[in-house]
């Protein structure tokens, strides 16, 4: 079976998370560089803000913990 990349598009900004990287461990979406895999620059997002991962043909989201 092919696996696609995932888009996410929201109001204010559209991401495209990796089909091979949510099968390996997944996306970290993030403001930081040196912890995220996917970087988003706003002020809203924490530095580790959450994780997306596919199982199973499922898409998931952990919250890593952030404050914002």
């Amino acid at each position: 079976m092919h696996r696609r990349d995932v888009t996410l598009a929201g109001p204010d900004i559209t991401l495209k998370l990796p089909s091979a990287d949510l099968e390996r461990g997944g996306v970290v979406v993030g403001r930081s560089s040196e912890r995220a895999n996917l970087v988003v620059p706003a002020d809203g997002v924490s530095r580790e803000h959450a994780r997306f991962t596919r199982h199973a043909g499922r898409l998931y989201v952990l919250d890593l913990g952030s404050t914002n």
